[in-house]
C-alpha cells in the first residue's frame, strides 16, 4: 500500500512538473511586466521623494 500511495504521488508531482513547464513561459512574462511596472514606479517615487526632500530643503 506505501508502494502505490508513493507511486500516485510521482504522477501527481510529474503531472504537476508538466502543468508548470507549461505556464512557465507565461509566468515569466507576467514577471518581467510586474518588474517593468515595480522599476517604472519606484524610480517615479524617489524621483517624487527627491524633489519634495530638495524643495523642503531649499525652503528651510
Amino acid at each position: 500500500m506505501g508502494r502505490r500511495s508513493k507511486s500516485s504521488q510521482r504522477l501527481k508531482i510529474s503531472g504537476v512538473e508538466k502543468a508548470a513547464s507549461e505556464s512557465i513561459s507565461l509566468i515569466q512574462w507576467c514577471f518581467s511586466k510586474l518588474f517593468v511596472g515595480i522599476i517604472f514606479h519606484f524610480n517615479v517615487f524617489n524621483s517624487t521623494v527627491l524633489t519634495f526632500y530638495i524643495n523642503r530643503r531649499s525652503v528651510r
